[in-house]
């Protein structure tokens, strides 16, 4: 049995929480709250990576837990690993009993986002085109520009550490 401390947040506030992780099931402590996830029933996860970590659990019984560790308002990294040990543990957890367990992508993994990425950088070189032409500058196209550049970093990101958890099995 693994354990993890690492911080999240509830309601735009810190809060500090445990995870106690074995081949079969995840104990979660938080805010003297004892949460139990028997992994036989979860029927779907999803881990996301941006701007902090997300996991969001999807239960037999249709019930759904979502945890989240903010970068702006708590140290997001202890959650991360501890997500990717647990993605790691749900992953072999499935291939040793053949279940329906389902790995959810996460937005930046999703195909449909590359094609809206490069659409929109192709939009924004455009508007500076434009506006250079027309003598303005490019003082329209920053927001834009500064958005974009967040969202391929974050799409980078995720295939590094997508190809890196395809190396791993």
């Amino acid at each position: 049995m693994k354990h993890y401390d690492f911080e999240y947040t509830k309601m735009f506030t810190k809060k500090k929480g445990t995870a106690e992780l074995d081949d079969t099931y995840l104990l979660l402590h938080l805010d003297g709250e004892e949460k139990h996830f028997q992994f036989g029933e979860v029927v779907s996860y999803q881990v996301e990576y941006y701007n902090g970590v997300t996991l969001r659990l999807k239960m037999a019984d249709k019930s759904r837990f979502k945890l989240i560790a903010n970068a702006n308002f708590c140290n997001a990294e202890p959650f991360g690993n501890f997500c990717e040990s647990f993605e790691g543990t749900l992953a072999r957890y499935a291939r040793e009993h053949q279940g329906t367990l389902v790995r959810k992508p996460s937005i930046f993994e999703q195909k449909w986002v590359l094609w809206f990425l490069i659409a929109g950088t192709l939009a924004i070189a455009w508007i500076i085109v434009r506006s250079l032409s027309a003598g303005q500058g490019v003082s329209n196209a920053l927001v834009p520009m500064g958005l974009f550049a967040m969202l391929w970093a974050a799409w980078f990101n995720t295939q590094k550490k997508r190809k890196e958890a395809l190396s791993e099995e």
